[in-house]
This record gives structure tokens, sequence and C-alpha cells, in this order.
């Protein structure tokens, strides 16, 4: 916790030995506005576009704790560390502590990132995730197969301009931007999902245009007519496109509590009820 002023530069956390040295050489007047301050929770962000190391907790540890050296950071300030469920994230939060075991009062508490947790729980019971054995293989092969379609639709101007044909031959002026996930950020799966629905006529006509004699991907209509005499494999199945609806609805309680982890600031065990009532929306008998 710090505290934080008003300033020309945006709410900024100052400390009193800088406020005084302020109002000594008359800038204090300059930059902050008010001298009422709050009382808020201090965020600082690590760049680690700058850590050349390997990421291992030790590493990771010893570089937390010299940034807080340098921020002129006593250990005895710090109370707790907000991380995601990786190892070396849990561990370099146990290297900081035994480091500076001696030179603190107070015990620093370890918070789970919540979003990180219900993001790899939510990838175990989509199959998409390697964390573990694979728990539901099929439902991870339809979402595979989705995410490869519309990376090969997505990075192809051919491919791009021909689903711009058909949503033209439509007549429509706005539709959703159709876009491959990101496989390591939180949620993707569902979003991938999402953004397919809202585009599925467009995106089924285009994959079949595509895989035709005269298409971008005729090699792969050669293919698979000879070796299994339909397209099956080569194209989304209507019964795939089932699927990713149930998905969507099925997923969105955990999608919105993921965002909802994200979003908030400070979080008083808020996270539990919130929890609770995904749980209950999911354990409903959807289909």
């Amino acid at each position: 916790m710090a505290k934080h002023y008003n300033t020309k530069f945006g709410c900024l956390a100052i400390s009193d030995t800088t406020v005084k040295s302020m109002q000594k050489s008359c800038q204090a007047d300059e930059i902050i506005y008010s001298t009422a301050s709050e009382l808020r929770r201090l965020l600082i962000l690590g760049d680690f576009r700058k850590f050349d190391e390997p990421k291992t907790g030790e590493n990771i540890g010893k570089w937390i704790e010299t940034n807080h050296a340098d921020l002129y950071c006593e250990p005895g300030y710090v109370i707790s560390h907000v991380v995601d469920h990786a190892s070396n994230a849990i561990d370099f939060v146990e290297v900081f502590k035994w480091n500076t075991r001696k030179s603190r009062p107070q015990e620093v508490i370890t918070e789970g990132f919540m979003a990180h947790s219900t993001h790899t729980a939510a990838g175990l019971a989509s199959g998409t995730t390697d964390h573990a054995a694979n728990l539901n293989p099929q439902c991870g092969d339809h979402l595979t197969d989705l995410h490869d379609h519309l990376t090969i639709l997505t990075r192809s101007k051919p491919r791009r301009d021909e689903l711009a044909n058909v949503r033209k031959e439509e007549g429509r002026e706005k539709w959703n931007e159709v876009r491959a996930r990101i496989q390591t950020r939180w949620g993707s799966e569902h979003d991938e999902c999402s953004t397919s629905n809202q585009s599925q006529y467009g995106i089924d006509v285009t994959i079949k245009r595509n895989v035709s004699p005269t298409g971008p991907d005729r090699d792969k209509y050669r293919a698979h007519m000879k070796e299994h005499g339909n397209l099956d494999k080569a194209i989304i199945l209507q019964r795939s496109w089932e699927f990713f609806q149930q998905y969507e609805g099925a997923m969105q309680p955990v999608r919105d509590i993921i965002r909802w982890c994200q979003s908030a600031r400070v979080i008083f065990h808020e996270e539990l009820f919130e929890e609770r009532r995904m749980f209950e929306l999911i354990s409903s008998p959807y289909f």
C-alpha cells in the first residue's frame, strides 16, 4: 500500500520523503494538484522484455529482489505477491521469501491469480491443454480443427479475398473480424468459437470454395478425394458447427469469470462467490 496523489501526470504513488523534498524546492505546487492523499495498493509492472536469463524461479526471484532495491522498496514493505499458477512464478516468490527472511518483520503472502487457474481448468475440460493427460480428446479434436482452418484462412490473402467475396454476395456491409486464436491467451478457445459462430455461413462457404478443384486448396481436395473419397476431413461438417455453438454456450460462464478476474483491481475473496455461481451454471443441463 502507498499514498497516491492527484498530479498533472495522473494519480501517482509518492513517498512522504519525496513530497517534503518537492515542497522544499517549490516543485510540489507545480506537480501535485492537491495535498490530500489516498491510500491505495501500489501496482508495479515488471518488463520481462529486458530479462535475458532463463526464466527459472531462482533467477526471477533474484531479479525481483534487485528491482525492489533499485526502487528503495525494503523487504518489509512487501506484503503479498499475486502470481499465476506456473511453477516458476510460485518458485520465484519462495526464493524471494528465503533471501529476505531476515530483513522483514512479517510473512509474505502468495496469492494465485484465479483467471490463470480457471483457464487451465477450462483447457483441461476442453482437451486443448498439454498440462496433463488429455481428458476430452474428442472436444479437443473439434477445437483444434477449427483453429487450423481459421489459421489457414486468415493468413492467406487469396483465402481472405474469397471470404470477402462471399460476404459481399450476401449483401451485408458490416461483419465481425474473423481471427485465429492466440493459443496462450486465456479463454481463447471460447473466443474463437464465438467469432466463428457469428460468421458461420461465410466461413463454411469459403472453406468449401477453397477446397475445390479450382480453389487455392485444390491439392488438399485431390489428396482427400483420392485417399478418402470425400472431403469430410478437409472441411467443417455440420455436426462440428453444432458442437461449436454448444461449446460457446456451455463455456460462457467460465469465460465470464476469466474476464472478471482479469479486470478486478482488488479482490477480497469475491472470486469464491463468482466461482460458485459459475459452477452452478455449468452444472445445469445445457443440452
